[in-house]
C-alpha cells in the first residue's frame, strides 16, 4: 500500500508540472501570437500612412507647378510690363527680385515634390544641389560626403529625408551660429549624419521644441531612427538611419 500510495503521489506530482508546464508554454505562445499581430498591425498602420503622405506629397507637388507657380510667373509679367527697363519704377525692384526667387523656390519645392522626379533623382544629387545653393550664399559651407555605394532608397522615403535635412539646416542656419556643415551618407545599414560646428546646446536644459518632434514624427514614418546629439560649444550631430 505505501509503494502503490507512494507511486500515485509522485505520478500526481509530475502530472502537475507537466500541465504546469504546459500551461506555460500555451501561456507565452499567447504573448508571441499577440505580439505578432500588434506588430503586423503596426506595420500596416505605417504603410497606410506612408501611401497617404506619398499621394498627398505628389498632389503638392503638382499644385504648386502647375499653379502657384503659373500665378506667381502672371505677377512677375505685370510688374515687369510697361516699356523698357529704364522706364520702370526703381522702387519695384527689390519685389521684382524677391518674386523672382519665390518662383525658382516653388519650382524647386515643386520638383522635389514630385514622386516621379525620384525616379530619375537620388537623395544624394539632392542634397549635392542643396549644398551647393546654401553655399553660394557665403553664409554657411556645406560639404556633402557620399558613401562608395551611392545610397538608392525609394522616392516616399528619399523625399521625407531629403525636407528631414532640409528642416535640419535651416534650423543650423537661424540658431547655430555655425559656418560648416558635413552631410555625410552610408548605404549599409542606410543612413545620414549632419553634424555642424556650431555653439551646441545642452539637451537636459533644453526644452525640446515642435521641429525636433516634427523630424522625429517623419523620420518614424519610414522606419529610421532620428538620434540628436549635441553639448554646449560642441556644435550638433544628427543621425539618421533605418531600422534593422
Amino acid at each position: 500500500m505505501v509503494v502503490v500510495g507512494t507511486a500515485f503521489v509522485l505520478g500526481l506530482i509530475i502530472l502537475v508540472g507537466l500541465l504546469m508546464v504546459v500551461n506555460t508554454s500555451r501561456r507565452q505562445r499567447h504573448r508571441a501570437e499577440i505580439a505578432e499581430v500588434r506588430l503586423e498591425h503596426a506595420h500596416e498602420k505605417m504603410a497606410a500612412e506612408r501611401e497617404a503622405v506619398q499621394q498627398t506629397l505628389h498632389e503638392v507637388g503638382n499644385e504648386l507647378h502647375d499653379n502657384v507657380s503659373q500665378l506667381l510667373m502672371v505677377i512677375h509679367i505685370g510688374l515687369n510690363w510697361g516699356g523698357d527697363v529704364h522706364t520702370q519704377d526703381p522702387r519695384l525692384d527689390p519685389a521684382r527680385e524677391a518674386l523672382a526667387e519665390c518662383i525658382n523656390e516653388v519650382r524647386s519645392l515643386g520638383h522635389t515634390l514630385n514622386m516621379d522626379m525620384w525616379k530619375a533623382n537620388t537623395l544624394q544629387e539632392a542634397l549635392l544641389r542643396l549644398a551647393d545653393r546654401l553655399s553660394r550664399t557665403g553664409k554657411l559651407g556645406v560639404m556633402v560626403v557620399p558613401d562608395e555605394v551611392p545610397l538608392q532608397l525609394p522616392g516616399d522615403v528619399s523625399i521625407i529625408l531629403f525636407r528631414v535635412c532640409q528642416e535640419v539646416l535651416t534650423n543650423v542656419i537661424k540658431h547655430s551660429t555655425a559656418d560648416a556643415v558635413t552631410i555625410t551618407l552610408k548605404m549599409a545599414p542606410p543612413g545620414i549624419l549632419i553634424a555642424d560646428n556650431g555653439r551646441g546646446f545642452d539637451p537636459a536644459t533644453t526644452v525640446t521644441h515642435a521641429g525636433i518632434r516634427n523630424i522625429e514624427r517623419r523620420c518614424n514614418l519610414i522606419g529610421f531612427d532620428a538620434v540628436c546629439t549635441a553639448s554646449p560649444g560642441q556644435g550638433c550631430t544628427w543621425r539618421f538611419q533605418q531600422r534593422t
